[in-house]
């Protein structure tokens, strides 16, 4: 069988997602509205899971790495996770959307139909997209601004966008996010 193109092993350093989970969900949190489902798309180790699931927020995420999926099956078991590529994803009833952790595949277009897919056949009214700062001169970058404009397009606003330092190590340190909201 052959090797998926966008999978390699998690560098150690992701899994250090306490600070960044805090911040993130800290900048989230005023978004929030009581029973919101969160679909955590390539999820990695997922910095916001304890954050949410401590708050009784219904949490599905999917990597295709099964290791990572493995660790998160767990140490966050009251967590749904899934090991599956974004073109196997059809998950159905979620408000918030997290696209966190730009990475190669957010240049590709099984990630754009996704992203088109899942807020068609969701309710998505909240958007999160996160990367490493130091990526902003990346071909990554594009795959992130796309994802911005598609989200424009189809009615929605940036409601909350900055940087911050995430206590991770090397370049993935200082990082950019933008906050969406579907306007109504």
């Amino acid at each position: 069988m052959d090797e998926h193109p966008y999978l390699r092993k998690p560098e150690p350093y992701l899994k250090k997602t306490e600070l960044r989970g805090h911040i993130l969900f800290a900048l989230l949190k005023p978004h929030l509205r009581k029973g919101d489902r969160v679909l955590d798309s390539g999820c990695g180790y997922s910095p916001m899971a304890e954050n949410l699931l401590v708050r009784s927020y219904d949490l599905t995420g999917f990597d295709i790495n099964p290791d990572v999926i493995a660790y998160l099956k767990n140490e966050r078991p009251r967590g749904n996770w899934w090991c599956r590529p974004y073109s196997e994803i059809d998950f159905i009833g979620y408000t918030v959307l997290l696209l966190l952790g730009a990475g190669r595949a957010w240049n590709e277009e099984d990630f754009h139909e996704y992203v088109l897919r899942t807020i068609t056949q969701n309710k998505i009214r909240l958007v999160v997209l996160e990367m490493a700062h130091s990526l902003k001169e990346h071909p990554r970058v594009e795959g992130y601004n796309h994802a911005i404009s598609t989200l424009l397009e189809k009615g929605y606003e940036v409601v909350d966008s900055g940087s911050y330092e995430s206590g991770m190590d090397g370049q993935a340190a200082f990082r950019m996010f933008d906050i969406l909201l579907r306007r109504d």
